[in-house]
């Protein structure tokens, strides 16, 4: 298998290092506009791979490298800040998720895209204009909150929370892609 992931930010990275710790071989793709972050990711990924899990090979280098990948992971942008608005980050983030669709489109128009970049519904939509099948974790993630909160209303607001206690969110939203990923995804949620 073969899973590329675009934006080696703080969801990238943990999706990366999820990826390490389950029992599959292949190769990760790890893509960033700072390509010296995503060669450093790479390097340490590496490092953790040789123990974790030495099966898959990870590599930091172009769009073209993409090509055949099962999966492609889209987290780049920029990240929502607790104080801001989904609809003041949509006009950031949407120039950015259409220059990475069509960026890729050559090389992953058969790939399956998971969109994490927020507002995710919205970037779904986008990712869709160029790609047949694409997911955003959304459902997953309120799934996995679900269980330990056992309440809809608190589900909601986590994130907010998470995000107002520590700036960002990665580890559930990564784990809850690499589930995606090794336990299938509904054909309703694409």
């Amino acid at each position: 298998m073969k899973i590329g992931i675009i934006g080696t930010g703080n969801v990238g990275s943990a999706v990366a290092f999820e990826l390490l710790h389950r029992k599959w071989m292949g190769e990760i793709v790890l893509l960033d506009t700072d390509t010296a972050k995503s060669e450093g990711e790479m390097q340490d990924l590496t490092d953790a791979g040789k123990e974790l899990n030495p099966f898959v090979r990870i590599k930091s280098t172009s769009y073209k490298d993409l090509k055949k990948s099962d999966y492609v992971i889209i987290s780049a942008g920029l990240p929502r800040k607790a104080e801001q608005t989904m609809d003041s980050l949509e006009r950031i983030n949407t120039p950015i998720m259409m220059n990475i669709c069509e960026s890729i489109y050559d090389y992953c128009y058969d790939s399956k895209i998971i969109v994490v970049t927020n507002p995710a519904e919205k970037m779904k939509l986008i990712a869709k204009k160029y790609f047949t099948k694409v997911a955003i974790p959304d459902y997953k993630l309120d799934k996995m909150r679900y269980l330990h909160y056992k309440n809809w209303k608190l589900v909601k607001n986590v994130g907010q929370r998470i995000l107002e206690l520590k700036g960002y969110t990665n580890w559930a939203v990564a784990t809850a892609i690499v589930s995606m990923i090794f336990n299938g995804i509904d054909d309703s949620e694409w």
